[in-house]
């Protein structure tokens, strides 16, 4: 049974152009020799890599935790390396390159406390999805559970791969042993915080991946709260680019305390369903165009004046040339909205950009203008608390 799902995805994934790269813990060791005792393997198996000691596994992934290996998150790090592997050692096709990554605590002598289970996951140019498989139905039987995991992680290469829903039939009981398994924001929270991946993105349903294609086009803000102003202007700014416009949310701003776990959660549940949203700790325009090469940056009049602000840059006028030149040197640029400022609309014409006219350019006001902002919005609301909620 395990032959045919290998051969199967195997030809499925080659069809496709796909390639893969695996990184196994502590089990699913089937998968690797199953792939390959298949002709034309080497088209399609990058590599595959297995570790069983706990050192080995710290290898595999890349960093120590001192949180158990058997997990969705040590899942997802195997599969974010064994991709990066996979880019690394093959790269002439990289949105067609995956990672899979199994974490298992699998049957064993002597037993160990815990259940017998794995984590699965997989990563793509821009997708990352992950599994559980429960193996308490088959105590002590090693094997079977092998077999079992080794062939989830066949399965977890067809979907990651794209191969459509007509799956493979994998070994009796894999099907209600397997389950989906949520992506905790917080993982993602902590990846880039600690910088493990520079960015990560989360689409409107709810997807979460920390590879692939940077944005293009950006928004940066606290989105603190997200109002329609946000929306209106990426909407807007996407038509005129021509491409869409995703929202970016720094865990790091340059005047402002890091965003602890809870809040960065909050900011991610306003968002969640509404737009695609990016998470970095980029504090500066510097920094963004440095992980984002080529972005456009969309931004308001009065954020425009503080990039060309001295002040930002710790009162030193080299300091911002210096900036300037190295958000050019990366591609990037700036589209700005005019935007109400001291109670006054103030339109790209007004601003003095004259140190890097050539980054700036103008959203008309016809394409986009509503005269809101998050300060106010938080302004209203307080006032509103101080005067016991009030009309």
């Amino acid at each position: 049974m395990l032959d045919r799902l290998a051969s199967e995805t195997l030809a499925a994934l080659g069809r496709r152009g796909v390639g893969v790269s695996f990184a196994l813990a502590g089990g699913g060791s089937t998968a690797l020799s199953a792939l390959a005792g298949c002709e034309g393997a080497s088209a399609v198996l990058i590599a595959g890599r297995l570790a069983y000691s706990r050192k080995a596994a710290v290898e595999l992934r890349g960093f120590d935790s001192a949180a158990g290996f058997c997990s969705a998150e040590t899942a997802l790090d195997l599969a974010l390396a064994a991709h990066d592997s996979a880019v690394a050692l093959d790269d002439r096709h990289r949105e067609r390159r995956i990672g899979v990554g199994v974490a298992s605590a699998l049957a064993t002598v002597p037993a160990r406390a815990g259940r017998d289970r794995a984590h699965l996951a997989v990563v793509g140019d821009g997708s990352a999805r992950g599994w559980r498989l429960e193996l308490d139905a088959w105590p002590g039987d090693r094997g079977r559970q092998e077999l079992l995991t080794g062939a989830a992680a066949l399965l977890a290469a067809w979907r990651g791969g794209g191969c459509g829903p007509h799956e493979p039939m994998g070994p009796d009981g894999l099907a209600e042993a397997l389950s989906c398994e949520e992506q905790d924001p917080a993982y993602w929270i902590e990846r880039v915080v600690r910088g493990r991946i520079a960015w990560a993105r989360r689409s409107p349903d709810g997807n979460w991946s920390g590879r692939g294609t940077s944005p293009t086009a950006v928004l940066a803000g606290s989105f603190d709260p997200l109002h329609d102003g946000h929306l209106g202007l990426a909407a807007a700014a996407g038509v005129h680019l021509g491409k869409p416009v995703e929202l970016e949310l720094s865990l790091q701003n340059v005047d402002k305390d890091r965003l602890d776990l809870s809040e960065a959660g909050d900011r991610l549940a306003a968002v969640a369903g509404r737009a695609p949203l990016v998470i970095d700790s980029a504090a500066t325009f510097v920094d963004k165009s440095a992980i984002f090469p080529g972005a456009v940056f969309v931004v308001g009049a009065d954020t425009a004046v503080r990039i060309v602000d001295p002040k930002y840059y710790r009162g030193d006028a080299a300091a911002m040339r210096t900036g300037l030149d190295r958000i050019r040197a990366n591609g990037c640029s700036f589209l700005v909205s005019g935007r109400e400022i001291a109670g006054r609309y103030v339109g790209f014409d007004q601003l003095n950009l004259a140190v890097a006219p050539d980054l700036f350019a103008e959203l008309p006001e016809g394409a986009f203008r509503l005269d809101i902002s998050s300060t106010q919005i938080r302004a209203r609301r307080s006032a509103r608390r101080g005067g016991g909620g009030g009309a």
